[in-house]
């Protein structure tokens, strides 16, 4: 799911970096990129703003998942 709501997630790779990172099947109508391969595998939608991923986060009290839509959304999971 992306913010276009039609495409699909493929791998890309940046060109000068040969990083990999995950983008919309629609760009460049859709230009939403997403840095963590992992949600190609564990893919949880944030239950309060619906439209982002949820990704893994390490924080002081252990590993938490966060809303990519932060700030506008403060949603956690605590995995602990």
């Amino acid at each position: 799911m992306t913010d276009c709501k039609t495409g699909k997630l493929v791998t890309r790779q940046n060109q000068n970096t040969s990083v990999k990172f995950l983008g919309c099947s629609h760009y460049p109508n859709c230009n939403q990129t997403y840095k963590n391969l992992e949600i190609l595998y564990d893919q949880f939608l944030c239950s309060s703003c619906k439209s982002r991923f949820m990704v893994k986060r390490a924080g002081t009290y252990g590993n938490f998942l966060r809303c990519r839509n932060y700030p506008s959304c403060r949603n956690t999971i605590n995995l602990n």
